[in-house]
């Protein structure tokens, strides 16, 4: 007796709602990476409010800025212990003997290495420490001895100016970005000063944290939410990150809103001391 078979294939209509639901779960995904992205990117903001916040109270109290005080071993005397002539140039002319800057209104040379820990070490950055690998942090600032000896681990291609997130800056909530506390060294857009510059590390000084972290739309929604929108203009401004492949800004540095490719980074001047 022959037996007929009962299997059959999928009908269209299931068809259908399989590829459906796999829509909605790939949709899913992408607006879920797309709402963390977002949030990441208006974290800076914050962030950004917290650290100007917390460097007007440090000028306040000591009358000088993070790192470029010339008694900060006055302060915390023991915050380079056990650190003698530690090379920070590629060409080993320069080196660091103590923790004490020169005092002339500019966070430069070697002073961004440790200028958010002086920043940390004073307490008017509560909860600083936690984004610098969480180390604990005595009131003599010993610790600084264990972040400067991490930075120096980082490739000597980047010797010139070892800044690392996390390390001893603080890192964006975006992947490898941070926050860089010193002098632009170069002028951009007719001027030249002390400011907070967002982006990720590409090369020595005096690149820094100058390569590509944001897209121009998120950089404009940045700028306008915090300055004037306008890239060349305020206290907010920005340039095609180091190494970028696409730029981020026209000819006429205007942003390229359009484009969706990482290529912008930011720069936050600060108010003068």
């Amino acid at each position: 007796m022959q037996r007929t078979s009962t299997q059959r294939g999928f009908s269209l209509v299931e068809m259908s709602i399989v590829l459906l639901i796999i829509a909605l779960v790939t949709g899913g995904f992408a607006y879920s990476r797309m709402l963390l992205r977002s949030a990441q990117v208006q974290s800076i903001t914050t962030d950004i409010n917290q650290y100007k916040s917390a460097i007007n109270a440090f000028v306040i109290k000591y009358d000088g800025l993070p790192g470029d005080m010339v008694n900060n071993s006055t302060y915390w005397p023991h915050a380079m212990d056990g650190i003698t002539a530690v090379v920070w140039a590629g060409d080993g002319s320069e080196s660091i003997g103590d923790i004490n800057g020169d005092g002339n209104g500019r966070i430069d040379n070697y002073e961004p290495l440790y200028a958010w820990l002086i920043l940390d070490i004073s307490g008017v950055a509560p909860g600083l420490s936690t984004k610098l690998r969480g180390h604990s942090v005595g009131s003599d600032g010993s610790s600084i001895l264990g972040y400067l000896n991490e930075v120096f681990g980082i490739p000597s291609a980047n010797a010139c100016y070892p800044v690392a997130p996390g390390s001893n800056i603080p890192p964006t909530q975006i992947d490898g970005g941070g926050y860089q506390l010193s002098h632009s060294h170069t002028t951009l857009y007719g001027r030249n000063d002390n400011a907070i510059i967002v982006g990720k590390l590409e090369g020595p000084a005096p690149s820094g944290m100058r390569g590509p972290l944001l897209t121009p739309a998120e950089a404009i929604q940045l700028d306008a939410k915090m300055d004037d929108g306008i890239a060349n203009t305020g206290t907010v401004v920005a340039d095609s990150g180091v190494a970028s492949a696409t730029p981020c800004l026209s000819g006429s540095n205007q942003y390229l809103k359009d484009d969706t490719n990482v290529s912008c980074y930011l720069q936050f001047w600060l108010a003068k001391p």
